[in-house]
């Protein structure tokens, strides 16, 4: 039986890098990807079991490595990123090719030189 994914989640600002026994809802997981792909893999927790999370959404980081002496700069950098996103959702969304769902981030992200209008 599987579990209904909650259409929203919050992250947490938790990140582990690889697999813990501990994760509350909306800690995140990250990983090299399956079958030795050279790119890092993101999972959310909704409180019953990891879900995917597109780590593309959040911009900014490649999650593509070269080879094992770069997974760990790469993790880290996502890592900052993901964090840095603590308190804001992420939506349950199925992608274009309609075969497989995943958390999205569709927040903005504040500009260092933002204008002041007032």
């Amino acid at each position: 039986m599987s579990s209904i994914a909650p259409q929203e989640l919050i992250i947490s600002g938790v990140v582990f890098h690889g697999n813990t026994p501990f994760a509350s809802i909306g800690d995140v997981r990250l990983h090299p990807g399956a079958n030795k792909t050279g790119y890092i893999d993101g999972y959310i927790f909704d409180g019953q079991k990891w879900r995917s999370l597109d780590l593309v959404s959040f911009g900014a980081a490649s999650r593509n490595f070269g080879g094992t002496g770069e997974i760990g700069s790469v993790m880290r950098k996502i890592d900052s990123i993901v964090s840095g996103r603590k308190g804001t959702p992420v939506h349950y969304e199925l992608a274009p090719s309609g075969k497989k769902s995943r958390y999205v981030f569709r927040g903005t992200f504040p500009s260092k030189f933002q204008a002041s209008w007032y």
